[in-house]
């Protein structure tokens, strides 16, 4: 324990001097057309909040563009909360700035290989817009042996196809998404030296996701006339014990402006519109007697919910004020019982100094689906039939702060958020399965969380992201709320020292987390304290020439073989070199 801590406490000496390092350079930014916005997003919990109203959004909303920009290429080693905390898109797709309309390259090809034997591959092609259509193509591929000592087979395979295509018309945009994905781990939370040995394929999983997306947006720019939005959505997903889940959905957001009262912009008025169809098949095994998945008679369940709603809300912008009132009425028709809900819609915005200083508050509900797939993507090892789709319901919500623009391209948000909750989704051990894999149980939940956010950037030089959250959890009736952080910290930064050189890094810090593992104490919870765990993240991409770039990276710099799961631990230090290329 000794030991942990003096390694613990020089891991952060280290990262503070690095980024400190990357702070020493800065200086405020005076040309305003250079300015930059930073958003950063993580994924965490429930609550993710960050900077979302600084006032550049607001006054220079940017031009309407008719190609499909690829997303950000990523060169993360994540493997869905396997092998590192959470991820950024630390390389951008394309890293050369202020280039002609006529010299951009719309093909991509990433090829590169890291230890632990990990290759990964990835295209992206994209046409160029003529007509006012545009089509692309997305393929990705990676996979690694894993290499983590003294634990089962840990390798891992993740594949993505993405075809999308988009037309933009005189009155509406169209927006076509058809796309598969084939996701492989492995249930390595035990010792093959443990009084059981096990083949390679019994502990093996996949995960198929195949889906489509259709939408279709009004191009209207005058804020009086009336605008709409159509959304329709269908995936399937699956894993390789035939649990299954198929979801339809349907949004629509219609409204109209209209001058009523004497303010800066015309009022507004409109509703949305959401429906959707759930079937999960749920694959349980049949006897406590211990087998290989594959091996183990099973039960059946299935069930279908409907969620229905329609939200109507009214805006009003005075200039120095800007309000939003409505409700979010519905009707959840699942597990075969019928509930009828209304939250309230309110939404304030006080500018106290124009384009620096913002105050913000807002209260409200929301009806959030725990589908199979959101589970199995927060944690992949889920026993297979133990996922336990429904809904969660936040009865109430409720956040205020402010964000400001204390200098040019120096934005920083503080606030606090609040939420009651049904139904929110915890992890344990599975007693049944000497794998150690889990199954999910709910809980009703207070949660809160103070933050304090800041994004710099100076041109294209340099940026940097901080946020620091620190949450309260009071569960009902669980002891803790497992495998939830009560303080977390991340930090993220580029440099470009010179024009064909950019350099990125990332650093995540979170406090100490409680685990469940019920297999301890028959079948009783025991709680097991898991220890703060922190991990920096480095990379650097070059530019050769136009056509060619290098690229390398190195993940979990400290080495630790933290657990993000009881049983599960991260892999080491990670390193990849590649090569990117636009054509």
């Amino acid at each position: 324990m000794e030991s942990y801590k003096i390694i613990s406490f020089w891991g952060f000496i280290i990262a503070t001097l690095f980024f400190g390092t990357l702070i020493a350079p800065s200086y405020a930014q005076t040309n305003e057309e250079d300015k930059t916005q930073i958003e950063t997003m993580t994924i965490f919990g429930e609550f993710t909040p960050t900077i979302k109203m600084t006032p550049r959004i607001e006054t220079n909303p940017g031009a309407n563009e008719y190609t499909v920009k690829p997303p950000a290429l990523d060169f993360e080693m994540k493997t869905e909360a396997i092998h590192s905390v959470e991820f950024s898109d630390l390389l951008p797709a394309d890293p050369l700035p202020k280039e002609s309309p006529p010299s951009y390259l719309h093909n991509y090809l990433i090829l590169g290989f890291g230890n632990y034997i990990t290759p990964y591959g990835e295209f992206y092609a994209n046409t160029s817009a003529m007509n006012n259509h545009a089509f692309g193509i997305h393929l990705k591929h990676r996979s690694s042996q894993g290499g983590i000592k003294d634990y089962a087979d840990n390798s891992f395979s993740y594949n993505l196809g993405d075809i999308y295509y988009k037309y933009s018309g005189d009155n509406a945009t169209f927006k076509a998404d058809l796309f598969l994905k084939r996701d492989v781990v492995h249930y390595y939370g035990f010792h093959p030296t443990e009084t059981f040995s096990l083949p390679k394929d019994s502990v093996k999983q996949r995960y198929f996701l195949a889906g489509t997306n259709l939408s279709l947006e009004s191009n209207n720019i005058d804020s009086r006339d009336f605008s709409y939005l159509f959304d329709v959505n269908y995936y399937n997903f699956s894993d390789r014990y035939k649990n299954q889940e198929n979801i339809f959905s349907l949004h629509a957001d219609m409204g109209k402006g209209f001058s009523l009262f004497n303010t800066r912009l015309p009022q507004k008025a409109g509703a949305t519109f959401d429906f959707a169809v759930f079937n999960n098949k749920n694959v349980f095994p049949a006897t406590t007697e211990w087998r290989p998945l594959s091996e183990m008679d099973t039960l059946e369940f299935s069930n279908t919910d409907m969620q229905l709603g329609i939200a109507p809300y009214f805006i009003c912008d005075w200039g120095e004020y800007r309000l939003k009132i409505g409700a979010d009425l519905g009707i959840l028709r699942a597990q075969k019982e019928t509930e009828v809900y209304i939250h309230p819609v309110l939404e304030a915005t006080v500018k106290i100094i124009q384009n620096r200083l913002y105050l913000f508050g807002r209260l409200g509900g929301k009806i959030e689906r725990n589908s199979f797939l959101s589970l199995a993507n927060e944690n992949p090892f889920i026993a297979p039939g133990f996922y336990t789709a429904n809904f969660i319901n936040k009865r109430i919500t409720a956040a205020g702060g402010f964000s400001a623009m204390l200098a040019p391209g120096f934005d920083m948000k503080i606030g606090g958020e609040y939420a009651l909750m049904d139904n929110m989704p915890f992890y344990v051990t599975n007693r049944l399965d000497s794998t150690h894999s889990f199954h999910t149980i709910f809980d009703k939940v207070d949660q809160g969380d103070i933050f304090v956010e800041t994004a710099y950037s100076f041109s294209n030089k340099f940026a940097l992201n901080l946020a620091l959250h620190y949450y309260i959890y009071k569960t009902d009736s669980l002891e803790h709320a497992y495998y939830r952080p009560d303080f977390k910290m991340i930090a993220q930064g580029m440099y470009r020292p010179i024009e064909r050189l950019r350099i990125d890094a990332s650093f995540y810090f979170y406090s100490k987390m409680w685990a469940a593992d019920p297999s301890q104490n028959a079948g009783q919870f025991t709680n097991v304290q898991l220890p703060a765990l922190y991990t920096l993240n480095l990379s650097a991409e070059f530019c050769v020439w136009r056509e060619l770039y290098l690229f390398v990276q190195a993940n979990n710099i400290f080495a630790q073989n933290y657990e993000r799961y009881l049983n599960y631990p991260t892999q080491g230090f990670h390193f990849m070199g590649g090569m990117k290329f636009r054509f």
